[in-house]
């Protein structure tokens, strides 16, 4: 994880004087995608999720040799035409750690993602009124 300052908030020189920010210096922690090109994020992303990572093999080799993604060697199966082996790759921890953080919702967008669904449940809710036993009638007991 890398720390980024506000620009206006680190000191810098006028003429031979070093003029220092007048605020506070604020660090905001910034979480980098650990993939380099697009083909790599979207890639990480899937395996990150626990599915196949769908990309060439060349963005496949690319990963491996970054060590952003291991080789778990993978499952062998059979079918008509005969054995064969389907792969499966994962994140050494600290790459998923950073990956987790990078696609992360911040804390605002979570608020607005919570009321956008809850908004969205309301909404629901009036369209269609709940009977109360779905149209199922009660068996009656012999006495």
């Amino acid at each position: 994880m890398l720390f980024q300052a506000a620009r206006d908030q680190l000191p810098r020189f006028v003429g031979k004087t070093i003029v220092f920010p007048t605020r506070p210096i604020v660090l905001l922690a910034v979480a980098f995608h650990p993939g380099q090109t697009l083909a790599e994020r979207r890639a990480l992303d899937r395996i990150g999720c626990g599915k196949s990572p769908g990309c060439s093999a060349k963005t496949l080799k690319a990963l491996l040799d970054a060590s952003l993604i291991v080789d778990h060697g993978g499952e062998v199966r059979r079918d008509a035409f005969g054995l064969y082996k389907v792969p499966s790759y994962g994140m050494p921890l600290p790459v998923h750690y950073q990956w987790r953080s990078a696609v992360a919702f911040t804390d605002e967008e979570m608020e607005a993602f919570e009321a956008e669904m809850s908004a969205s449940h309301d909404r629901l809710a009036r369209a269609r009124p709940r009977v109360g036993n779905f149209g199922i009638k009660p068996v009656q007991q012999a006495r």
